[in-house]
């Protein structure tokens, strides 16, 4: 029969002084599968990690930036190098004020019902088209 102190084991961690008692086969699992840490080693690699984690998520190119920029320049909103938001300027210059942001909202949900809510999409711009038709002298 094994005494209770051949189950547990007892682990002290330096740096914090804190003890624990631990089931010692979850003790040599754990020490098993991690390479000893040497621990006035423990926070040069924590910050060797996190900046390699860091340097990953960070990209320098322009390019993936823009298109991943879900604010300024979202995906579904821009066709090559043409954005929604431009092409609606333009158009909607050509219609008086009132009636200008109705062929607006019905351009711009037109555009990104194909890569963002599909049929949904095409049910607000047909509101805004039928909101232009009813306003219309």
């Amino acid at each position: 029969m094994t005494s209770i102190s051949d189950q547990l084991a007892i682990v002290e961690i330096p740096i914090v002084g804190h003890r624990f008692i631990s089931d010692e086969s979850d003790f040599k699992r754990i020490r098993k599968a991690s390479k000893p840490l040497d621990p006035s080693k423990w926070l040069e690699k924590a910050i060797e990690d996190s900046e390699e984690y860091i340097s990953k998520v960070k990209s320098n190119d322009v390019q993936q930036r823009k298109r991943n920029d879900t604010v300024n320049h979202p995906s579904h909103y821009n066709y090559g190098e043409i954005e929604v938001i431009d092409y609606c300027d333009q158009v909607c210059k050509q219609y008086p004020p009132e009636l200008a942001p109705y062929v607006f909202n019905a351009i711009k949900y037109l555009s990104r019902a194909n890569h963002k809510n599909g049929r949904e999409d095409i049910d607000k711009a047909k509101f805004y088209v039928q909101r232009l038709f009813d306003k219309w002298e």
